[in-house]
């Protein structure tokens, strides 16, 4: 079941992250909050991301290095429920990307990004072009910035603001319906299929499904695919 959204009390807007921050993807949503404290202090101020997790203290000096101490708040590690409790005062949840130097992290979606849906939350998202942006928009998540466009972060921002100041974050939450596509006991449904020998729900089809550039070189014309091909 999603959690019906009621919008948490606070002075300011709250941004959680918990998990591990060590092998994701953080320096421009960092740069980005920077810049944006610079030119509007104001309403940057108005902001507060909360990382709960292991590496939270590398996040926590680098966002000292960039003044943003004030804005920016790091936890270690905690438990499940203290998670929950943290998503249910939070106003959204963040998600972040794989780098690009990780092999395959076109692909990737986060596990965490299901319990967001569960938490029924607005997501901010800050990412590559990988599998969790498009499952974003699978769902009508429109608070999703390229992780390599500063102008981007800050604009998805300034929209969550917007939202929360207006008191429309409801409007930001990702679609219901389409959320239940993602659950437990869809997921547990196609696995049953799949071990019963029934037929998938989307078949796969032999060179229909695009290479991830960073994987071309493994996979691709110029590795075992290629290669394959000459023998």
């Amino acid at each position: 079941m999603i959690d019906d959204f009621i919008v948490p009390e606070g002075n300011k807007c709250t941004v959680l992250y918990a998990g591990t921050l060590s092998s994701y993807r953080y320096d421009t949503l960092l740069q980005s909050l920077h810049w944006f404290k610079k030119s509007n202090p104001v309403r940057a101020g108005q902001l507060r991301f909360l990382f709960v997790g292991e590496g939270a203290d590398a996040l926590a000096n680098e966002a000292a290095a960039l003044d943003l101490s004030d804005i920016v708040v790091t936890e270690g590690p905690t438990s499940y429920a203290e998670v929950v409790r943290l998503q249910r005062e939070a106003h959204a949840l963040l998600v972040l990307g794989r780098p690009p130097t990780m092999k395959g992290y076109e692909l990737f979606a986060g596990a965490k990004l299901f319990g967001y849906f569960q938490a029924g939350r607005p997501i901010i998202g800050v990412l590559p072009s990988d599998e969790t942006k498009k499952i974003l928009h699978r769902v009508g998540v429109s608070t999703v910035a390229n992780v390599d466009s500063p102008a981007e972060i800050i604009a998805v921002l300034q929209r969550l603001l917007d939202a929360w100041l207006g008191g429309t974050l409801s409007s930001l939450v990702p679609d219901r319906a389409a959320c239940t596509a993602y659950s437990a006991e869809q997921q547990t449904a196609a696995l049953v299929r799949a071990l019963e020998g029934g037929l998938a729900a989307e078949p796969f089809i032999p060179g229909c499904v695009e290479i991830p550039p960073s994987l071309q070189g493994e996979i691709g014309n110029e590795g075992w695919v290629g290669n394959s091909r000459r023998i």
